[in-house]
């Protein structure tokens, strides 16, 4: 998880962890100073220090971060409290009321106002008590002049570099909260953008899909009317393989809406494919189509060109390419032939497919993978497959390019990564 990925609880929690370790090396440093001047402190006292933050460890062990915040102010403040009324105000103990004060507004912020100005104004209000009385809790610290200014300075150091940081880490966790809004904007914009996407082209589906569908029915339905009343039997066999035709139209049609619904819909699935046999299984799945014995494979692709990817998008892809390579070839030219080539290129698959068909119009080559475009007046297609095409690639992180000459031939280029990788969500 990226660190502006955290919310506002985990932040404090890491703000709060830290403070914690802070006290602790910090009471170290006094217990050792104090032990090379021979100062004479209670030793109580530095295990209340390091009861304190046992103490404040294990509740934020056990994810009790608001009895953590509670404990650790209003324990802090009274400790520091009892030290600064047994030691001279010279060696400055008394600072750290502000230390206290700058990380209750810390881990308290706006939302919890209450909170923050409640430890601010304890901090403030034991710090005029310290000033303001001679009450003393424990044992009295003697220091001479020299021991209180080292002390001194020691108290301004710590208190001005514990404030500093508390508030740069705050700035730090406003930028990554800002971060993280300007990122979730981001997201907005490119779901909003995509739903755009989505709501125009289900436009165009609905309304291309109905005429589609509506226009193979109207044919059918005035088929059926004219076989009613043709007493010719002969004329009669001709309007039901008109009907046939019409029907196998259709149906072709739906596989297409069932594809393009199901690459829309449901998850990748990755499995291990050979590519050459599976493509191999297509060409011998379209050996049906008209004028297919007329064609000629060649192949060069390797007998083990493997890719890890989703094998039933896989074979949209090349059905609908191979079954486009047969439908347009040139049935003017005396040989017509289809290429099949494959390779592995670093971690990527390329297999190119080629004919020498009829061709696309160069002015046409940057619409043919539109939804429902169809590159040639004559065709008989619904100008779903090549959309269908471009898009399951998209989910498989692959691409597809064309280059087509009219009346010499098309050649598709399709990448893939030889083994696909979920996107991370960040």
């Amino acid at each position: 998880m990226k660190p502006f990925n955290r919310s506002l609880t985990e932040r404090r929690w890491v703000l709060i962890r830290q403070l914690n370790q802070l006290v602790f090396l910090v009471t170290a440093l006094y217990l050792i100073l104090d032990k090379i001047f021979e100062i004479d402190v209670s030793t109580y006292m530095y295990l209340a220090f390091f009861l304190w933050t046992v103490i404040n460890w294990l509740l934020l062990r056990f994810n009790y971060l608001e009895a953590s915040k509670v404990f650790g102010l209003l324990t802090f403040n009274m400790m520091i409290f009892v030290v600064a009324t047994s030691e001279p105000f010279t060696t400055g103990m008394y600072l750290h009321f502000v230390t206290a004060g700058t990380v209750a507004m810390a881990l308290y912020g706006y939302e919890q106002w209450k909170g923050a100005l409640f430890f601010a104004m304890l901090s403030l209000t034991l710090h005029i008590i310290t000033f303001t009385t001679d009450i003393s809790f424990i044992h009295w610290k003697e220091v001479n002049a020299w021991e209180a200014n080292l002390f001194f300075i020691l108290n301004t150091l710590i208190m001005t570099g514990v404030c500093i940081y508390t508030i740069m880490i705050y700035f730090k966790f406003n930028y990554e909260a800002e971060l993280a809004l300007r990122e979730s904007e981001k997201v907005i914009r490119e779901q909003n953008e995509e739903l755009s996407k989505i709501n125009i082209e289900l436009d165009r589906f609905v309304y291309s899909a109905s005429h589609d569908l509506r226009s193979p029915l109207s044919t059918l339905s005035g088929l059926i009317s004219i076989s009613k009343l043709e007493k010719d039997e002969e004329l009669k066999s001709k309007y039901l393989d008109l009907m046939n035709d019409r029907i196998k139209s259709m149906n072709v049609f739906i596989n297409e809406i069932i594809d393009y619904s199901r690459n829309s819909r449901v998850e990748v699935t990755p499995e291990k494919v050979n590519l050459k046999t599976l493509i191999e299984s297509i060409v011998n799945d379209l050996h049906f189509q008209a004028d297919k014995e007329r064609i000629d494979f060649c192949w060069d692709m390797d007998e083990d060109l493997i890719v890890i990817s989703d094998v039933s998008r896989i074979k949209i892809i090349f059905n609908n390419l191979i079954s486009n390579a047969i439908k347009y070839h040139d049935p003017n030219k005396e040989t017509s032939w289809i290429k099949l080539n494959g390779e592995k290129i670093l971690d990527k698959i390329q297999i190119t497919i080629e004919d020498n068909g009829i061709g696309i119009k160069s002015e046409l080559q940057d619409r043919v993978f539109e939804m429902f475009y169809r590159a040639h007046e004559h065709s008989n297609g619904s100008g779903l497959g090549l959309y269908i095409v471009r898009e399951a690639l998209v989910k498989l992180g692959g691409s597809i390019a064309v280059e087509s000459h009219e009346g010499k031939g098309s050649k598709f280029q399709v990448e893939l990564p030889s083994e696909f990788q979920r996107a991370e969500i960040t």
